[in-house]
Parts: structure tokens; sequence; C-alpha cells
């Protein structure tokens, strides 16, 4: 039966007949043409993962160029690296082209060697390693390079099995079999000086081996007897999941460069889901948790706008049972900052806000509104986090107060915050007057009885726009203040974070308003491949991450750029095609192939044209802003259901799914130079109703109320929606109605690189200034003691790094047992020199700064050397006070680096580590030694009085020295336990001369 359109534009009506339209996919053939082919030398990381639990970081380089590369199951690394043998030659990855592609890794010698490594089955991850082009009688080794040390191993000619006992769980069972042809073990607990064992097979020639893990010896048994019998079922598995992944929204335009770059965001996007599809990890390779704010900022290109609906509920599910539901916590209502692996934490302020509006947009795109229904209800998630902020977090003017570091500029060290913003972030009161609005507008559609609350709530809306404009708005034309300090009063630091107020508050401004927020932002923070995250005219401004004058997470927020930031450009002002452009590049051409990173330096280094990525190498938010903006702004469809597009040219025609209301439509747009075809066809197989208008937004321009913008409504029936349109320039004209011409802008304005800020370190940063002290070289640190004479010679007992007799490590598999127990310490002296050398019973190196040599052991040595003024304060976070006899007038702090202190805390001199070829620790030994100039460690080392103190290093997460880790009451994963108030966080201390 042929249905009528609700067309009020009959005018453009063509055909009114069924366009009967097979769904397209993508097929296999398609995920061959997505490679990205490498050329030798490249040593770029890449990174394969499903949505388990598991992920492998790899490198096309030789040996990994970064500690966390390794594979992972959960929070454990169970191999570092894999390497290859033909004969008595290693195969060298970085002599091999490589061609990188959604379902496998494949290198190709010129002797035309190949070697695969495939990913096996979406929800475990297992890898496939598959050489092939050697004679059969070349004899090939093949090595896995484990990450901790075995219990116990298991060797046949089937298999070789390793079984891991792990701080917090029984066991870990992994291993290496063969899929096809013969299978020696080699039985190589410990090459050379490594403590954890080697996986070793020896074949004849090519093979084809598997690597699987399992919570048991049954069940890896199991596994692979099923994959040996299905060899090829693993790969199979995995294109097909990633067929689904770039199908359900599927895209395609006229560019193919352009298509490959947004499939790959959506595979890469995808691999970071995690527990069966209920998760998503914030990033890879060292954010494999979930994150509160990550998880919804994510959410909408994550889920919604990909028609991931199941998903989307699943997380919002997670998230409101982790919810704080104590009415007498000033944390009831918020939703975790952190939560996996044991550690809940509810440090964000922003976090909530972003989950009530996930919740809203989810009802409106899904068209399931039952989960409104029941977060709506009594006790319910949406309505608990609204009462909780509103009785402990508002103040008088109606604002959403926090702590310093309770926004996503979050990064703390030491001395507290990186860049401090209490208590009235801008970002955050448009958050919180979304959360206002989105809880009233679910409120009212499911309890028409809470009228009171949903008045108080109302009025507490209208009050924070009337204080957020006397109290935001800067009176020199410059936007937004940043943030409002706890005393009242603005801060004028430039930041990226008022653009969030155009893209949530869209009613906060006039357009002169707004253009005085988008001009400022983009004239001081918006460089054409990025928005940096402080303004690059600030004298805080610091325009690289990693840098040896700073720890990396003291530039975390004041200057680097984040990928993710310019989502909230691009929608502030429907375009940044130009950012977006420089996304595809970074995605297909820079760092980890197809992925985007977390963060870029703000300026490239000298002689580099352009930023080094860095943070991870694959970001949720960074992958979900580019394809939400994607959908929501270049093909222009919203939550409520208004396709308003604002094109790329670059795309040229082209066709795509839109999942709105639980349904799909068949969107195509045909561009020619003089008309453009727009087609619209429901492609529901349930005959129910999908409603969407194009080209005006009903939510805010209602069209009964501006007859000059009536939209084309499309009510989804079979019949579907075509219309020709004629194209002048960057606008499509048509007739309406009463015959007058209306005019609505298609394609984005034109952008080039120049105009946007171009990028400069200015000069005299303060960052990037020499501190007042001497800073020490590695050929210092590392100089000769071949002519030292022996002053200290002190032994300690083994395991009693137990502080007072109950403390116990962090629960993470990272602290291993030992690395706080000092078990020996000499001091020696040349005319030049103090040495020093710290033997410990165990000492570990993640891999994460192998500048160091050692991590996660941190040292105080306290030394009376009877020169100078003395303190009994440790200080560090040591919650040591020293007796009165020893009191020190140096402290000698070793961590992430090196300092000598004098007795009122000023640093006299410092080490800091850039250099693997200085570090100054050595696992194999288990033991750290270094050098310090006689002038800063006066008098005959004999005479000095040493207190020497070891606890756990915490750096919090950004490099540097760092300070002694938190010993709580109950051991968590990245905390002690055993100790508490009035207790120190020392587990291990030795003194001379001895007690």
């Amino acid at each position: 039966m042929t249905r009528t359109l609700c067309l009020l534009f009959t005018s453009l009506l063509i055909a009114a007949h069924a366009m009967a339209v097979e769904i397209p996919a993508y097929t296999e053939e398609y995920l061959d043409s997505m490679s990205i082919d490498i050329a030798p030398g490249s040593e770029r990381p890449y990174v394969y993962s499903g949505y388990g639990d598991a992920f492998f970081y790899g490198t096309m380089a030789d040996e990994r160029t970064a500690g966390h590369m390794g594979f992972y199951w959960g929070e454990f690394k169970l191999f570092n690296d894999f390497m290859i043998k033909i004969g008595p030659t290693w195969l060298f990855r970085s002599d091999a082209k490589v061609s990188f592609k959604p379902y496998e890794i494949v290198f190709c010698w010129d002797s035309g060697t190949v070697l695969r490594v495939q990913p096996l089955f979406r929800e475990m991850n297992y890898l496939r390693f598959k050489l092939e082009g050697v004679s059969d009688d070349a004899g090939t080794c093949f090595y896995l390079l484990c990450a901790d040390p075995a219990i116990s191993a298991n060797y046949t000619e089937d298999f070789q099995l390793i079984h891991s006992r792990q701080q917090t769980t029984d066991s870990l069972w992994f291993g290496l079999a063969s899929l096809g042809g013969e299978f020696h073990y080699m039985n190589r607990p410990k090459p050379s000086e490594d403590r954890a064992p080697t996986l070793a097979a020896y074949m004849d020639g090519p093979f084809d081996l598997v690597f699987i893990y399992a919570p048991s010896e049954e069940i890896f048994h199991r596994e692979l007897d099923y994959i040996q019998a299905h060899p090829e079922e693993g790969v199979q598995n995995w294109k097909d999941w990633l067929l689904d992944e770039i199908n359900i929204s599927y895209f395609r335009c006229d560019n193919e460069r352009i298509n490959h770059a947004l499939n790959w965001a959506k595979i890469s996007l995808a691999q970071l889901w995690a527990e069966n599809n209920t998760a998503l990890w914030a990033g890879l390779p060292w954010f494999n948790d979930c994150w509160g704010r990550d998880t919804f900022i994510s959410f909408a290109g994550a889920c919604l706008v990909q028609g991931k609906f199941d998903q989307a509920k699943a997380l919002l599910e997670r998230f409101a049972k982790w919810q704080c539901k104590d009415r007498d916590d000033p944390n009831w209502g918020r939703i975790p900052n952190r939560a996996r692996f044991g550690d809940i934490s509810y440090n964000t302020a922003d976090g909530t806000p972003w989950f009530v509006k996930g919740v809203y947009d989810y009802g409106l795109y899904s068209g399931d509104f039952d989960l409104w229904e029941e977060f709506i209800a009594e006790g319910g998630a949406v309505r608990i986090a609204t009462e909780g902020t509103l009785k402990y977090h508002t103040d008088s003017l109606g604002f959403l107060t926090h702590g310093e570091a309770e926004t996503w500029m979050d990064a703390v060290g030491p001395d507290g915050p990186w860049s401090p913003r209490g208590n009235r972030a801008v970002e955050v009161q448009a958050l919180w007057e979304e959360q206002l609005r989105t809880s009233h507008a679910i409120l009212k559609t499911f309890d028409q009885t809470a009228y009171l609350m949903g008045h108080r709530w109302d009025r507490a809306r209208i009050k924070l726009g009337s204080s957020f404009v006397r109290s935001f708005v800067r009176s020199d034309s410059l936007g937004l203040y940043d943030h409002l300090n706890s005393d009242g009063t603005p801060d004028e630091m430039i930041r990226p974070n008022q653009l969030f107020v155009l893209s949530l508050w869209n009613k906060a401004f006039e357009d002169t308003e707004r253009e005085s927020i988008i001009n400022t932002v983009r004239s001081e923070c918006i460089y054409s491949y990025g928005v940096a995250s402080l303004a690059q005219i600030d004298p805080d401004f610091h325009p690289y991450h990693q840098h040896v004058m700073y720890p990396k997470d003291e530039a975390y927020h004041m200057g680097v750029v984040w990928t993710w930031l310019s989502g909230a450009y691009k929608s502030a002002v429907k375009g940044g095609w130009t950012i977006t452009s420089s996304e595809i590049d970074q995605i297909l051409d820079l760092d980890a192939p197809g992925t985007l990173s977390e963060l870029l330096d703000a300026v490239p280094r000298e002689g580099v044209g352009f930023p080094r990525p860095s943070g991870t190498v694959s970001q949720a938010w960074s992958l979900a802003e580019f394809i939400r903006v994607w959908y929501q702004d270049y093909i222009g469809l919203n939550q409520y259901g208004s396709i308003l597009p604002k094109i790329p040219e670059a795309w040229g025609s082209f066709n795509t799914i839109l999942n709105i209301r639980g349904g799909k439509i068949w969107y195509s747009v045909d561009i020619k130079d003089e008309q453009v075809s727009i087609k619209l066809e429901s492609l529901n197989r349930t005959g129910d109703s999908l409603f969407v208008t194009l080209f005006v937004d009903l939510r805010r321009e209602p069209y009964e109320h501006h007859p000059d913008r009536i939209p084309i409504i499309f009510d989804g029936t079979d019949d579907g929606f075509q219309a020709e349109l004629a194209r002048d320039g960057k606008f499509i004209t048509f007739l309406r109605p009463n015959g007058k011409e209306y005019r609505y802008q298609l394609f984005l304005d034109d952008e080039s690189p120049s105009d946007f800020l171009q990028p400069a370190v200015p000069v005299g940063l303060k960052a990037l200034q020499l501190p007042a002290h001497r800073l020490l070289t590695g050929t210092e640190i590392k100089a000769s003691d071949a002519d030292a004479v022996p002053a200290i010679d002190i032994a300690d007992d083994e395991n009693d790094d137990m502080g007072d007799g109950g403390y116990i490590y962090p629960t993470s598999p990272e602290f291993k047992p030992g690395i706080f127990d000092i078990t020996r310490l000499r001091i020696s002296a040349d005319d030049q020199n103090i040495f020093f050398k710290l033997n410990f019973r165990n000492l570990t190196q993640p891999g994460w700064h192998p500048e160091y040599g050692f991590q996660l052991t941190y040292v105080a040595i306290c030394l009376q050397t009877g020169k100078g003024e003395t303190s009994r304060d440790v200080g560090h976070n040591s919650g040591w006070t020293l007796p009165e006899d020893l009191a020190a007038d140096r402290f000698v702090i070793v961590g992430g680096g090196i300092q000598v202190e004098n007795s009122s805390g000023e640093i006299l001199c410092e080490y800091k580590p850039a250099d693997p070829k200085y570090a100054f620790g050595n696992p194999r030994s288990n033991e750290i030694a270094f050098a310090i100039p006689r002038e800063y460690l006066p008098g005959d080392p004999k005479s000095w009085k040493i207190t020497l103190l070891v606890g756990a290093q915490d750096d919090h997460g950004g490099a540097g020295i760092g300070e002694f880790r938190e010993v709580g009451v109950t051991a968590e994963r990245w905390k002690g336990g055993g100790g508490g108030a009035g207790k120190s966080n020392v587990y291990d201390w030795l003194r001379y001369p001895k007690e």
C-alpha cells in the first residue's frame, strides 16, 4: 500500500513510491583494502584488543620501545615481546615492510619471508603467529619473552604451559602451542640473566603457533583443543565482529581515504570495549579500566550515534550500580571517577552530569524510555544524582562547587594539583545546567507527583543561569573566565573549557557573545591539528608533554594538545574540518596506525614538522569525539531527530545509515555542481514509524513559531523521501509553499591552517628555564668508583619490609615482593664524589621509565654530616620524624630521579633522568648505584650518622621524583595496607651506626 508522506515542501517531492534499498554493508575484501602500509624502519607501535579483558601492545621495532609494551590479561602482563630466529640469523622486524590490517599485522621481508600476527576471537584476543616463506629445513626458533616469574612450567611435544602465581589471584595459565607442523619445546626458563622464563619453540621450517591464556589448567586445555580443531575460526570471528562494527552505522563517501579513517576510528574504539561489551576502557596501554568521566564523554560517539543501544544501556546500568547511595556521604549521587580492580573513587565533579546527559540522550536516541522511568523513580540514579549535588555541592549562587582536581584537568603531583581549578569551573557549570534541565525533563515525563522537586530543580537552573552571566563573562571581551576561585575571584587563564558552554548551554549567549568566546579560544588555543589546554601566550604554557625540565604531568593540562577537545570546538563552530583532516592523517599516517592518541605536543619539536603524539596511543574519548562530530555535526543528526547537515566538500556524495529511536534510516546525498539530491528511507522491517526533520532543529526552533523556516518531515514510511535541491555555492535553495526562496548552508565554510594559531615556543617560558640549583648530568651520576675508598658497609635483615610489623604491599602485580626491602648499604668516596650502592631483596622495572632503570621503590637517605642546621622532619609524605640524635642536615632522595636537599628542604643539586644509558637502578643485580659530587655532602662519610628509609614511590602517574606512597588501613591496587592515621609510609629502614 502506498503511504502519503508528511512533507510540507510539496514542491520538492520527486518520488513518493517505495524505494526498496538493500541494506549496504562492507565485506571482508574491504578489510583488506584498509591496510595501512608502512615502510621498513618506522618502529611504530600498534594495538590489538577484543572486547574481553586482554590486549596486545606491540611494536614494529626490533625490540619493545616502551615499558608498557606486551600482552595483558586484565591487570597482568603475560609477556613483553616476541623474537624469531631463522637458523643462526635473527629476524629483525625493522627490516620488514609492514601491512597493518584490522585483523592482522603482516611483516614482509625482501627474502620472501612473511610473518602474520593475528588476534583470535573477539572475546579472548588470543594471538596467532604464522611464519611463511622459509624452507622446510631452515630451522626456526620462536621466543615469547614472559613478563613474570613462573612457579612451574609444563613442556610437551604439543604445547608449553606456564603456571604463574600473582599477588591478587591464585594463578594464571598461559602457553604456546602449534596449530600445525612439528613443534619442539626449548626448555629455557631463565635465558641470560632475565628473571622471567622464555617460552621457546624450535621448528624445522615454517610455523603456525598460538598463544592462549586461561584461569585454570583445565580451561587452558579445553581452549587449546578447540583452537587446534578449528584453526581458522578465530580469525573469522574477529573479521565478522569488525564488519559488524563498521556496518551498524555504515558510511561511505567518494573519498576512500576518508572512509578508511572513519572506519579505522570505529574499529579502534570497538577494541576499547571490555568485559563482554559492558565496559569501556579509557585508553591503551595504561588506562585499561573504567573511568566515569571518560566513559560518558565518549558515550555519544562510542554508542549513540553508532546505534549501539544495548551497549549504551549496559554502561548506564553499570555506573548506576557503582553510584554512591549513602545519603549521609558527601559523594551521595556521584558516579565514580574510576572503578576497576577493586578500586572505586568518586573524585569527579563532572562525571555525574555527563552521566545524566548520557541517560537523557540515550532515551531520545534509542526510543527506550523505560530506563528514564527507572532512574527518575525514588532512589533512582538520576534523581539522587541531582538531589545529591544540590545537597552537598552547590553554593548560594547556584554554582556546582568542587575540589581543585575534580574536573577533567585532574593531574596531581607531590605538592598538589598541577592545574588547580577549584572551586567553580566554567564547563562544570554548563554541565550542571544541562543536568538540571535534562533531569527535570525526565521527571516531568514520568513523575507528575514530584511537582515540588521539579520546581526546585528548575529554580536552581534559573538561578545558575543568572549567576553565570554575572560571574563568568569577561569585561575585556576575551570570552569567559575559566573558573572562579574559592574566594570568588576569577581565574584569568585562557583555556578551551569555555567552548563547552556553547555546545552544552546553547541558549546562554547572543551571537556576538558566542563569537567572542570562539574568537578568543581559536586565536589563543587552537592549532590546525588540535586544541591546546592553555593559551600559548600564557607564561605557564608548556609546549611539550615530556621534557627533561619537568615531570610530564606538570604539562598535562598546561598547554599540551588534547585530541578529544577538538570535538567541543567543531560542535561550537559547526565546522573544524581542518582539524578533522589532520586527525585523518594522524589515524592513517602517525604513531599507532588506525587510531588516535590521547595527546599531542602543543608545538612540534625542532626540525620536525608535526607535533609528537603522547599519552596513551589509543584513547576512547579522542576516537569517540571524532566519530560523534561526524554524525552529529557533519551529517547532522541530533538526539531530537533533526538532521542539520554541514557537509565537508571533501566527502563528495555519500550514503550512510542513521540510527534514531531504535530504528535505521538510509540517508543518501548525491552532490553535483548545481544540484544536490537527498534521499531518506526507513530500513526498519517492523513497520514502526520514524520521524525526523531536515534543516531545522525543532527543539530549539519549533517550526510552528518560525513560519519562514518550515522543516521537511520524514515519517519513516516505506515510501521514503526524495528531493532535488538547487545548489548555490555553499548553499542549497528551494521554494517555500508561499513561493519565497529558502536558503540553507549545506556545506562547511572554507578553512586553511593559516586561520588557526601558529605554533611557537614563546621566549622566556618558565617551564623551560633552568632551576636555581645545579642539574647533575648522567656522566656525573654514573662516575667511576674505581679509585674510591670504602667508608660504610652495613647489612640489613631480609623480609623485614613490613613497617611496624603489619604493612602490606599494594595489590597491583607491579609491586613485586621485596622491592621495599633494603638489604645492604655501601658508601665509598674519592676526591670528587661520594658513591652510594643500595641493595634490595628485589627491584622491578615495569619499563615505564627505562631512564630510571627501576621503578616503584622510593628511598630517603637522611645524613647527619655535622655541617649545618638539622631537621627531624623527613618530609616527602614519609610520615617519619627522626629522633633528636639522628636529625639530619642533608637528605638524599631517590625515586624518579635524585635530589640532595638541606634541612630547610632547599634543593642543592638534582639529577633529572632522560637517557637510559645513565640508568641508576638495575633489577638484575637488585642494586641502585649513583654518585654525588662531594661539595654537596660535606664531611667524612665514616663519621656520618645515617637513617635510610624505604617505601613505595608515588609520582601520581606523571613521572618526576615523586614521594612516599600512602600506606592506608586496607591495601588497594595503588595503596599499601596495614597503616593509617598516625603511622608512617615507610616499609623498611636501616641506621648507621647500627642501633
